[in-house]
C-alpha cells in the first residue's frame, strides 16, 4: 500500500510479488479481511507491475483481469541445488592406501 501511495508522488514504477490468492488470505478472520484484505486488493490494482511466484499465480491474476503485459513469473529467487563436492572415498580409504584410481582396480581390496 505504501508503494502505491508513494508511486503517485515520485513517478517511479511500483512492483509487488504475489505469493497467494489475495481473496483467500484472510479466510476465517472477517475483521482482517475487511481491513487488510481490502487495502491489499486496492493496492494490488494500483501497482504498475506484479510478479507471480508460479505460473498458477500469474494465471490467477490474468483471470482476474490484470494486464498480462505487466505480470511476470519468477519461480525461485535462490538456487537450492546442492553443490557437489568431488568424491574422495570413504574415511577408511587413507588407512588402506586407496585412491580413486586404485579403487577402480582389483588392487583396492584390503589384504587378508
Amino acid at each position: 500500500m505504501m508503494a502505491a501511495f508513494l508511486a503517485k508522488r515520485t513517478g517511479l514504477p511500483t512492483v509487488s510479488t504475489v505469493h497467494s490468492d489475495y481473496r483467500l488470505d484472510y479466510l476465517g478472520r472477517p475483521l482482517s479481511r475487511i481491513t487488510y484484505g481490502t487495502i491489499n486488493t486496492i493496492a494490488l490494482r494500483k501497482l504498475d507491475y506484479r510478479i507471480g511466484v508460479s505460473d498458477a499465480m500469474v494465471d490467477l491474476l490474468i483471470d482476474r483481469r490484470f494486464d498480462p503485459e505487466r505480470i511476470f513469473a519468477i519461480y525461485n529467487g535462490l538456487d537450492f541445488t546442492p553443490a557437489l563436492r568431488p568424491w574422495i572415498g570413504p574415511p577408511s580409504s587413507a588407512r588402506w592406501g586407496w585412491t580413486p584410481t586404485t579403487l577402480a582396480s582389483s588392487q583396492a581390496l584390503p589384504p587378508g
